[in-house]
């Protein structure tokens, strides 16, 4: 039996946010079908191969009224807080400029 070609995945918008401990790469792939992938930079020293590539990070938002989200890669444990934009459904740009801000309200622990 013939093996069906997986439909390919289109890249609809990209954008690179250059971090200290590794870039985070977004993208989007479809009408609300975002990604970010975190670029692991070694920081324990240890020597661990496995953090030297890039690892899927989690997106989690948090509070009905406060839109706070945050990103966070499973594989080293960078995380980057921020407020989601006020649009249920934001453009790439807006989401692009929130994180790139990356600010929360004081005593906001994340």
């Amino acid at each position: 039996m013939p093996e069906t070609a997986k439909a390919p995945v289109v890249l609809q918008q990209f954008h690179r946010f250059d971090f200290t401990h590794g870039p985070i790469d977004f993208i989007m792939d479809g009408p609300g079908k975002y990604r970010f992938y975190h670029g692991c930079i070694l920081v324990s020293g240890k020597g661990d191969d496995d953090l030297s590539s890039s690892g899927e990070m989690k997106l989690a938002r948090f509070g009905d009224n406060l839109n706070l989200a945050k990103l966070f890669c499973p594989r080293c444990g960078t995380p980057r807080g921020f407020m989601w934009p006020q649009s249920e459904e934001p453009t790439f740009s807006d989401l692009a400029e929130a994180i790139q801000q990356g600010i929360l309200p004081p005593n906001i622990l994340l």
